[in-house]
C-alpha cells in the first residue's frame, strides 16, 4: 500500500504543465518568496510581487523549501502535495488498522489513494491537501481520544493539529474539525465531560499557535488580517465568487469518491449498525454539510471528506474480502458489484459517445478498454460467485486508469491550460515586456520568471506599442479583436490556442507560429 501511494502520488508530476489558475498561482507565489529579500516577504505572500492577502504564507514556505531543494519546476511545486498526501494515507491507515485489523486498514488506505479526488489533488500543486493532511490528522487524533477511558486528560495532540491547519487556510479548519468532533461526541457512549475537553486551555493553544504567523503579518502588513477576514467572510454572502446551490456538493461527492461510488451506499449503511464507523459517518457527512452552507463552493473544497469515505469503504471492503460480512452486507455487496459493472459499461461507451473538448484519443481508447475489461471481470464474479475478488478489480480499474491519464490525458488538458507553450515561444526574448490584457498570468510569471504587465485599456495597450522594443501581448479570444486593433500593423499573431492568443510587436521567427 505504501509502494502504491508513493507511485501514484509521485509518477511523473513533472510531466504536463502547471494548470491556471490555481496551481499555477500558488506556484508563483513560492517562487517569488524564494527570489524575494526581507523579513516582509517572509510572512506577506506575493502574486507578481504585489501583496496577496487571501492566504496565509506557511503552505508558501514549504513550496518554496522544494524549489530551494530540487529547483524551480512543476515537480517542487507538486512535490508538498504529494507528500502530505502519502502522511495522510499513513494516518488513516494507522487509524483503520488498529480498530479494523490489518485488512481493514489496507482496504482504507487503498480506498483513499484510488478515489479520482485523492489521486488528482494529490498532485496539484495547491494548498488544499496540506490543509486537509492537517484537519485529517486533528480529527483522528480527537476520534482516538474519545475512546479512551473516562477521567482523559484534554486532546492535546488534536488542538496542536488543528493550529496548524489553520496556518494553511485559515478558521475554516475549526468548523471541518469541530463538526466530525462534535458529532463523534454526541454519537459517544458515555460522552465525554466538558472537564475533559479542556475547551479554553485548548483554544488558548490553537490561538497561541496561530499567532505564530498572524500576530507577525499583521505587523508587517496592517491591510492583511482586515483583507484576510474580509476573503473568508465574503464567502457566506450570495455574490461571492464560485456561488453554488445549496446540492452542489451531493452532486459532486459522489464524482469525486469514484470508482468506490456504489460500494460507499451500502457502506454507509453497514456503518450505521456499527458504533465505531458510525463516526466516520457523521464524519463524512459534516464535512459537505458544513461546507454547503458556504456560498463559495468549489469541488475541491470536498477533498477532508475522503478520509472518512476511505475508513467507511474500507472497512466494508474489509469484512467483504474475508468474508466477515452480514447476510445485508453480502447484499449490499451483490449489489454495488453489479451497480458498478454498469458504471463502467456507461463510462466505457461515454469515452466514445461524449465529444472532448480537447485531442484525447489515445486517452479515450485507453480509458475505455480499461473499464471495459474491468466491467467484463465484475459481471463473471458476480455471476460466479467470485465476489472477494470484486473490490481488488475495483481498484486495479482505477490504478490503470489514473497512470494512463496522467502519461495520455494530463498532457494535453494542460498545455491548453497553462501558458508554458507561450512563455518558451518568447524564451528569444527575455527583456521583452510583455502584456496580459485583461486576464491572469500566473502561470506565464512563473515560466518565464517574471511577472507581466496588466492593461485592459486599448489606448493604453497601444501607447505601449509605440516603442521600439518588441512588445508581447496575451489575450483570451473573447478580447483578442481589441488587441488587433489597439496594435494596428503591429499586430503579429505568434500562438493561438482555445483559450489564448499570443500577439507581438514583431513577426514570428519562420516556423514558430501557430497552434502549440
Amino acid at each position: 500500500m505504501l509502494a502504491l501511494a508513493i507511485g501514484l502520488g509521485f509518477f511523473d508530476l513533472g510531466h504536463y504543465p502547471l494548470w491556471d489558475p490555481d496551481e499555477a498561482r500558488h506556484s508563483e507565489i513560492a517562487r517569488e518568496m524564494v527570489h524575494a529579500a526581507g523579513l516582509r516577504h517572509l510572512w506577506i505572500p506575493t502574486l507578481e510581487f504585489q501583496p496577496y492577502r487571501e492566504k496565509p504564507a506557511p503552505y508558501y514556505w514549504l513550496a518554496s523549501a522544494t524549489y530551494g531543494l530540487l529547483g524551480e519546476s512543476e515537480t517542487s511545486a507538486r512535490l508538498p502535495s504529494s507528500m502530505m498526501a502519502l502522511v495522510t494515507v499513513v494516518a488513516v491507515y494507522a487509524h483503520a488498522a488498529r480498530r479494523l485489523g490489518v485488512v481493514g486498514g489496507l482496504a482504507a488506505g487503498l480506498v483513499l489513494v484510488t478515489q479520482v479526488g485523492w489521486f488528482w489533488l494529490a498532485r496539484l500543486g495547491t494548498l488544499d491537501m496540506t490543509f486537509t493532511t492537517w484537519v485529517t490528522l486533528s480529527v483522528l487524533a480527537g476520534l482516538a481520544w474519545l475512546e479512551r477511558p473516562a477521567p482523559r486528560r484534554p486532546p492535546w495532540l488534536a488542538y496542536i493539529t488543528l493550529g496548524a491547519a489553520t496556518l494553511i487556510k485559515g478558521p475554516l479548519a475549526l468548523g471541518l474539525v469541530g463538526a466530525p468532533l462534535l458529532a463523534a461526541a454526541w454519537l459517544t457512549d458515555p460522552r465525554p465531560r466538558w472537564g475533559e475537553v479542556g475547551a479554553v486551555r485548548g483554544a488558548l493553544l490553537v490561538a497561541g499557535i496561530a499567532a505564530v504567523f498572524y500576530l507577525p503579518a499583521a505587523i508587517l502588513d496592517p491591510d492583511y488580517v482586515g483583507h484576510f477576514a474580509h476573503t473568508h467572510l465574503r464567502r457566506l454572502e450570495g455574490t461571492a465568487p464560485h456561488h453554488e446551490p445549496v446540492w452542489f456538493y451531493a452532486a459532486w461527492l459522489p464524482v469525486l469518491a469514484l470508482p468506490w461510488t456504489a460500494v460507499l451506499i451500502p457502506a454507509a449503511i453497514g456503518a450505521a449498525r456499527h458504533p465505531r464507523e458510525r463516526v466516520w459517518l457523521g464524519w463524512a457527512v459534516a464535512v459537505p454539510g458544513m461546507m454547503s452552507i458556504v456560498s463559495s463552493k468549489l469541488p475541491t473544497y470536498l477533498l477532508p471528506a475522503l478520509p472518512p469515505i476511505a475508513l467507511l469503504v474500507g472497512a466494508y471492503a474489509g469484512r467483504w474480502v474475508t468474508d466477515d460480512s452480514t447476510a445485508a452486507e453480502r447484499t449490499g455487496a451483490v449489489v454495488a458489484t453489479w451497480t458498478t459493472a454498469l458504471g463502467f459499461v456507461v463510462g466505457a461507451v461515454s469515452a466514445w459517445l461524449v465529444r472532448p473538448a480537447y485531442p484525447v484519443g489515445a486517452a479515450r481508447a485507453a480509458v475505455s478498454l480499461i473499464l471495459a475489461v474491468a466491467a467484463a471481470l465484475l459481471v463473471w464474479m458476480a455471476r460466479g460467485g467470485r465476489l472477494r475478488r470484486v473490490p481488488a478489480v475495483i481498484a486495479l480499474a482505477a490504478i490503470a486508469i489514473h497512470l494512463a491519464s496522467v502519461r495520455l490525458l494530463a498532457p494535453t488538458v494542460s498545455r491548453l491550460h497553462s501558458d508554458a507553450a507561450l512563455a518558451a515561444a518568447m524564451a528569444g526574448y527575455p527583456d521583452a515586456p510583455v502584456i496580459a490584457f485583461d486576464t491572469q498570468a500566473a502561470s506565464l510569471a512563473f515560466y518565464r520568471r517574471r511577472p507581466a504587465g496588466h492593461t485592459g485599456d486599448p489606448a493604453e495597450l497601444g501607447r505601449l506599442a509605440a516603442g521600439s522594443q518588441p512588445l508581447f501581448v496575451v489575450v483570451g479570444s473573447r478580447r483578442s479583436a481589441d488587441v488587433e486593433a489597439a496594435l494596428g500593423t503591429r499586430a503579429h499573431l505568434w500562438i493561438t490556442t482555445p483559450r489564448r492568443r499570443l500577439y507581438a510587436t514583431i513577426p514570428a521567427p519562420t516556423g514558430t507560429a501557430g497552434t502549440p
